[in-house]
């Protein structure tokens, strides 16, 4: 596979026709409703703020500074702002939200096909990005509410424009590229890594761009202070970090492992393990080809956001997915480079067997709508009661804060359990909060939140229940007459 300039008409519209195809089989087998992750509901609610004109910070979600592992206060601005609109013409509609996120994911394709216009073949970009799109854990994550595939796209984008215009000291490039860079890190923090990635690339290049470099940092540090200034809660992101060499080996070893989730048939697991090896040995060849050839900033940003995945705390699946784009890419780069009669046959063999492996995967996945989430019955009746029922100015403490603020608009608050009784009567009395939610799904409610109500039930009084959800109000409650127990 050489190197050539794209086609002028039947190139672009073939990978047009590629990406509506994409488009078209995620949404037409998106799965109905929404898991409990908070994640969704913080932007949602950011969102709705922007909208009906209210400060950025000013929703019922209540931040606990002494458990910062449960969540930042604000996520950062950009994915709220796509999401406003179609929050403004639809409302709370998480399907309409979900179409949002598939066209953040055609976004995605469509700069990583441009990115690798210059870099590899056409036969290869299109096979890579057919490779993406068809993902099978792309496919499931496509149903969450994140803006895990318009950073990626925006990270492409900023790398093709830096590529496009390296070495160009017009009076704007440089500040262009920065604010480029900063809509990165404004639509996740981990954009960071990105600016590092092009000021180590830019300084390691000889002959050194001193104004380049200067003129690209100070316009990116200048957005970043100013969006601190704007929204100081969003700093709150930083104290979710913290160093334990014991979660380093830990997360090295969850993500090797769900890197074989890439290739899953659903059903061979050895089949898949194989895929893994072969695509990751064969990345690893060319990810070190072209770091000898001194290539570009894909090379420090992919070195520099595997390790950033490796020490953040967090084990969390959805953070590999800009390995799948970038694997497949080093991998076929280095396939490329070989000259032997065998690679052109093993590569088009391989590529069939990631088909086929995905073809097998669909095959067996569940299509119908999620069985637990935010739009069951008994979530929604929840929800009912709450906004019925209960004092607007109520504090709730409940396992999934976020979204009870979301769909209920009262003031709700978590604890990072697990914690001792000390620590859970702390935050009631720092929150003054007057109810309690258990839920039967969350583990640590029914270890640590049920036991403590059990030591102190004389204190909380049952309220509401139903098949999912018991609803407690604490005898400290100033507000509001006495509530009828209610069982659904």
């Amino acid at each position: 596979m050489t190197t050539h300039r794209f086609g002028i008409w039947t190139r672009p519209l073939s990978v047009l026709v590629l990406l509506c195809a994409i488009g078209t089989f995620h949404i037409a087998t998106m799965r109905r409703g929404h898991d409990w992750g908070g994640d969704f509901a913080l932007y949602i609610l950011n969102a709705k703020n922007l909208v009906e004109g209210r400060g950025y910070s000013s929703d019922p979600w209540i931040y606990n500074p002494q458990y910062p592992g449960l969540s930042p206060a604000k996520y950062p601005p950009v994915f709220p702002l796509l999401t406003a609109p179609v929050y403004s013409a639809f409302g709370l509609d998480l399907e309409a939200m979900k179409v949002l996120v598939v066209l953040t994911l055609l976004f995605s394709l469509l700069t990583l096909f441009l990115f690798l216009g210059g870099r590899t073949s056409f036969a290869t970009a299109f096979t890579i990005v057919a490779l993406t799109g068809f993902n099978p854990l792309i496919w499931h994550l496509t149903i969450q509410i994140r803006p895990e595939f318009l950073f990626l796209g925006l990270t492409f984008l900023t790398l093709y424009a830096h590529g496009r215009f390296e070495g160009k000291m017009g009076i704007g490039v440089a500040p262009a590229i920065g604010a480029l860079t900063y809509i990165v890190y404004a639509t996740r923090s981990v954009g960071m890594v990105l600016a590092a990635a092009i000021v180590i690339h830019e300084v390691l290049k000889r002959p050194i761009n001193i104004r380049y470099i200067a003129a690209f940092i100070m316009t990116f540090a200048l957005l970043v202070v100013l969006q601190n200034l704007a929204i100081p809660d969003i700093s709150s992101y930083n104290r979710m970090f913290y160093l334990d060499t014991g979660l380093i080996a830990h997360n090295l070893s969850q993500y090797f492992a769900a890197m074989s989730y890439f290739w899953d048939n659903g059903f061979v697991r050895w089949f898949s393990w194989a895929l893994t090896a072969v695509f990751l040995v064969a990345g690893l060849f060319g990810y070190i080809r072209r770091v000898r050839a001194g290539r570009e900033p894909l090379e420090v940003f992919t070195a520099l956001y595997i390790v950033t995945i490796i020490i953040w705390p967090y084990y969390e699946m959805r953070l590999l997915i800009p390995l799948i784009p970038l694997i497949l890419f080093y991998a076929l780069y280095w396939t490329s480079s070989l000259k032997t009669s065998w690679v052109r046959v093993a590569v088009p063999v391989l590529i069939a067997l990631t088909m086929a492996s995905y073809s097998t995967k669909y095959m067996f996945v569940d299509y119908s709508p999620l069985r637990e989430g935010v739009h069951k019955a008994e979530s929604l009746d929840l929800f009912r009661f709450v906004r019925s029922k209960l004092p607007g100015d109520a504090t709730i403490l409940f396992a999934k804060p976020r979204v009870l603020a979301l769909f209920t608009e009262r003031k709700s608050t978590g604890v990072l359990l697990p914690a001792s009784d000390e620590e859970i009567e702390d935050v009631l009395k720092t929150f003054d909060v007057s109810y309690v939610i258990l839920s039967r799904w969350s583990a640590p409610d029914t270890r640590y939140m049920l036991p403590f109500v059990m030591r102190h039930k004389a204190r909380f009084h049952l309220i509401y229940a139903n098949k999912d959800f018991k609803v407690l109000k604490m005898e400290t409650v100033r507000a509001a007459a006495p509530v009828a127990v209610v069982r659904r």
